[in-house]
């Protein structure tokens, strides 16, 4: 039990994935080609997102054989012995497309207290944590990591939900940059405090789950798990409404349109990035200024990527980024970088 930094960025992901997911695209959007396509099963993002949901679990089985063939220091606690975070968000996605997005909401309810009764009164809880596993069975080697699927949809729900009930894709849409000054911060400001009412009620559950029901846990992602997770998000999304509001500020940050449009990509980089510091650094007794000086570059790294990806996306567009990772990525605003 108990959460750290690294605990907040596997579940904000999720978050983020769900809140701009395709699936849950405006009907007059589904609608505009042909009234009768927004009623009918939509085969072409059910292949879209299995493909990206494959892309995920090929990243995956890379990282099992690399860390297995470099010996590289794994926690077993985390996901199991092969399973990650990778393996975690592909069956997120695909398990995504059972729930329709006028269910997010009631599916992310349902989900969470069944899987929190689960875990406080028939023993889950107690079968995650255990250091004992079966080694003839891989459920067992990778308990943590299958067992926690079921928190990770509950938050992909949640986040569904909130976007879909914010009417988040209103800020999205391409025709909102041609509305008027007037108009953009009155939606600006509808959508800034209803974020802080969904904020509060996230932080007042999280609070109450943590305190009468079970502490908080990154390892089963428990239903506090979910909602504290979901409140610093919104938290995030508040404080950076309130600086661009505050300050009136109206164009696009360059640094935020290069991360949502190439944020699969820097999220690899970030890692591979993390592997060569942990494989170069003794982390475990490196100083104040070491980490400081380390964390910096690390930053920067990540951030001169985003930048030159997103610089030379008219040259990368017509070589591998074609297939997948920058292609047809929908046109934010500027209160949408938040």
């Amino acid at each position: 039990y108990g959460v750290g930094l690294m605990d907040v960025g596997v579940g904000s992901f999720v978050i983020s994935d769900a809140l701009f997911s395709k699936q849950d695209r405006p009907p007059q959007e589904a609608s505009a080609k042909s009234p009768a396509a927004a009623s009918k099963f939509d085969t072409k993002l059910v292949g879209a997102t299995l493909s990206n949901a494959l892309q995920l679990a090929f990243v995956g089985a890379v990282r099992i054989v690399a860390t297995k063939l470099m010996a590289y220091q794994e926690h077993v606690g985390e996901y199991g012995v092969h399973w990650n975070f990778f393996l975690t968000l592909a069956s997120v996605k695909t398990l995504s497309l059972l729930v329709p997005t006028r269910a997010a909401g009631p599916a992310a309810a349902g989900i969470a207290a069944t899987y929190q009764f689960l875990l406080s009164r028939q023993g889950l809880a107690t079968y995650v944590n255990e250091e004992f596993r079966d080694t003839s069975s891989l459920l067992s080697l990778n308990k943590e990591g299958v067992v926690s699927l079921a928190g990770y949809l509950a938050l992909h729900c949640l986040a569904r939900f909130y976007a879909c009930s914010s009417k988040l894709h209103v800020l999205t849409e391409r025709q909102y940059g041609s509305t008027s000054l007037k108009a953009k911060r009155q939606w600006a400001f509808r959508h800034f405090e209803y974020t802080c009412w969904f904020a509060a009620g996230c932080w007042v559950l999280a609070l109450g789950l943590d305190h009468w029901v079970e502490r908080v846990s990154r390892r089963s992602v428990n239903a506090s798990y979910v909602f504290w997770v979901m409140a610093i998000n919104l938290t995030w999304i508040l404080s950076i409404y309130f600086c661009r509001l505050g300050a009136n500020v109206q164009g696009e940050v360059h640094l935020l349109k290069s991360v949502n449009k190439f944020a699969f990509l820097a999220f690899l980089f970030a890692n591979v990035l993390t592997g060569v510091v942990n494989s170069t650094l003794n982390t475990l007794v490196a100083g104040t200024a070491t980490a400081l000086v380390t964390l910096s570059l690390y930053m920067v790294g990540v951030c001169c990527l985003t930048h030159v990806l997103y610089v030379r996306r008219a040259q990368l567009s017509q070589s591998l980024f074609r297939l997948s990772l920058g292609k047809r990525k929908k046109i934010h605003s500027p209160e949408s970088e938040l």
